[in-house]
């Protein structure tokens, strides 16, 4: 079995194949080049489709565009997403029951948060929400059982947590705690009612947060606050069954 694991070095993206051997030993596969063009590969997002076949969103910082690569068994293939402005930043990918990319991002000219999606035939783009300037400092992208987005993301002209979804006509957005400085790295998750669950960082008392939705509104709760905790990125995973929060696993991830 493989498991892939992402990486940037030397302005490009690369990938690092991990080969477990059948007795659970480890070895490192070593890398390999996705896309070798001029300073690619910045604040990408990895996922795997169906037959287990890695695919990568990214910002191409020379071009300022949107990039997405995807392996099809033999070899890489790379396309434009999004090419309007200084685009794809942040983004964050996942797919369809249908095996169709969809990706959040930030448009950093416009200062918008923005989604893209593979309709089958090309990439459609829209723009989630233009209120100030949102989306960056990380989105998170989730996808409910019938295919909708829903976006964690943080206001930085309001220093807030917001979050979007799709009801299948328009986007709607809300903002899930706007107390202080609030909203920094989200990571999303949907459990099994389509209920979305955040894990963000409260940037004024450097304290770990979490945010769910109950079905009339937003709750939310300090995790941890012993210390400067949860800095440089939250990662959140509901357990197998998607239960609701009382079996929420939160995972902290810091990177220096």
């Amino acid at each position: 079995m493989k498991h892939y694991y992402l990486g940037i070095a030397g302005g490009v993206v690369a990938i690092v194949l991990l080969l477990v051997a059948p007795a659970g030993a480890e070895t490192w596969g070593g890398t390999e080049v996705v896309d070798n063009g001029n300073k690619t590969g910045q604040y990408s997002s990895l996922a795997l489709d169906t037959e287990g076949f890695p695919h990568i969103s990214y910002n191409d910082e020379s071009d300022c565009y949107l990039r997405y690569a995807s392996w099809n068994g033999t070899g890489w293939t790379t396309a434009v997403v999004d090419s309007g402005g200084d685009v794809g930043f942040y983004t964050s990918l996942a797919f369809d029951s249908s095996g169709y990319p969809h990706i959040s991002y930030y448009d950093n000219t416009k200062k918008d948060l923005k989604y893209a999606f593979l309709n089958g035939t090309g990439w459609e783009t829209a723009t989630v929400d233009s209120d100030d300037n949102v989306g960056g400092i990380i989105s998170s992208l989730a996808l409910d059982l019938e295919g909708f987005p829903h976006i964690s993301y943080c206001d930085t002209t309001n220093t807030a947590l917001k979050y979007a979804f799709r009801n299948g006509t328009v986007w709607e957005t809300a903002t899930v705690d706007s107390d202080d400085n609030l909203g920094g790295a989200p990571s999303l998750a949907l459990d099994s009612d389509g209920f979305p669950h955040i894990s963000y960082i409260d940037n004024t008392k450097h304290d770990l947060k979490y945010a769910s939705w109950n079905g009339t509104g937003w709750e939310t709760a300090t995790v941890d606050n012993d210390g400067d905790v949860g800095g440089y990125g939250t990662s959140l995973a509901l357990d197998p069954e998607r239960l609701p929060p009382t079996s929420v696993i939160m995972i902290i991830r810091t990177v220096p």
